[in-house]
């Protein structure tokens, strides 16, 4: 199995689980996956299967297209896409096309008000989801869940009405204005960023100014005195409501 590094801890946990071994590529220097190291490590290791999360996390980077499908395309196995943030950003690998039967799209409810649901689900050719039903754990779905599916399904313009608002909001204004701010950050939105002043200096800016903050120090080498910054809601940006959030 071939992941990014850093990447969604998950990946290497399964490939414990399933006894395989596991092959971590290191990120480019700007928090982006190094397409020709990918490359240099399947034709290397000829894994059964590559990861890739668009965006990564924790470094709030999105594949590219292009990325992805050069990947799919080297990979002798199969490449999953984990596309959790797929209703709140465009330009993701879509497992429908035709001739890749090898790209399997794992999606999710949480990001659209159901995380409590704990509903995923793959995107991929039959016979691949024929033989991940085989290993499937007995009611990996609980009765609630399945009896709450059905509504869900037939409200999906409701849906995606809301993940359009929330992408929509006046959240890219914002971020408009604070990249000048934040010089040196790849691009807009969620973006892991390196403090010079260290470790201390991520701690005092976990919530500024309306941004929320993650410490990402001490998680992974690469992510060394890095902070994961969230431009947040108008209510987030108030003095009143900045005062409030504070412990």
């Amino acid at each position: 199995m071939i992941a990014p590094d850093p990447t969604f801890v998950m990946f290497r946990a399964y490939a414990m689980h399933a006894g395989v071994r596991y092959v971590a590529v290191p990120l480019a220097g700007d928090f982006q996956v190094d397409e020709r190291a990918m490359l240099a490590a399947i034709e290397r290791e000829r894994p059964a299967l590559v990861w890739l999360a668009s965006p990564n996390n924790p470094t709030g980077r999105a594949v590219p297209v292009g990325t992805i499908e050069r990947i799919v395309a080297a990979t002798p196995g199969v490449v999953a896409v984990d596309e959790a943030y797929a209703d709140l950003r465009r330009g993701y690998a879509r497992a429908a096309r035709h001739g890749v039967p090898h790209l399997v799209v794992l999606r999710t409810l949480s990001k659209i008000g159901f995380a409590g649901a704990r509903l995923g689900y793959a995107i991929g050719h039959p016979a691949w989801i024929a033989e991940m039903d085989k290993v499937r754990s007995p009611y990996n779905i609980n009765a609630l869940t399945q009896a709450v599916v059905p509504a869900l399904l037939a409200a999906a313009d409701v849906f995606a009405r809301r993940s359009r608002r929330c992408a929509a909001s006046g959240r890219a204004r914002r971020r408009a204005r604070c990249r000048p701010r934040l010089r040196g950050l790849p691009e807009p939105g969620e973006l892991p960023a390196r403090a010079r002043a260290g470790r201390a200096a991520c701690g005092r800016g976990a919530a500024c100014r309306g941004r929320a903050g993650q410490n990402l120090h001490g998680h992974h080498p690469f992510t060394t005195h890095c902070l994961r910054i969230t431009v947040g809601t108008p209510a987030r940006t108030t003095p009143s409501s900045r005062a409030r959030a504070r412990p």
